[in-house]
């Protein structure tokens, strides 16, 4: 049984604050089914790259940022496929609730 896996990043630019900085959150879609939820990172909206899930430059701000941006992906990728060894059926809450340590 074939099902669609994604993850993607994005801000909300909603709810920036006085500061200029957004928060960064984490979609997860498998077949039709979203679910979202904060990575609890804030970063500028003009350090933000829409194509690339990833924040621009090279401080070490920007460093931080999108490594643990990969360490959520990289868990959510292993989450997934453990998760696939014991059940074909997962849903994005399903994942989600894993990655979160939701029971």
């Amino acid at each position: 049984m074939n099902t669609t896996f994604e993850v993607s990043f994005y801000i909300k630019k909603q709810q920036k604050n006085s500061e200029g900085f957004c928060p960064v959150m984490c979609r997860i879609s498998i077949d039709s089914e979203r679910k979202q939820f904060s990575t609890k990172l804030k970063v500028k909206e003009q350090q933000w790259n829409v194509k690339a899930n990833r924040t621009f430059g090279k401080t070490n701000e920007t460093r931080f940022v999108n490594s643990v941006l990969d360490d959520i992906l990289s868990k959510l990728n292993n989450y997934y496929h453990e998760l696939r060894r014991v059940n074909p059926f997962v849903t994005a809450e399903l994942l989600k609730n894993k990655f979160l340590g939701i029971n």
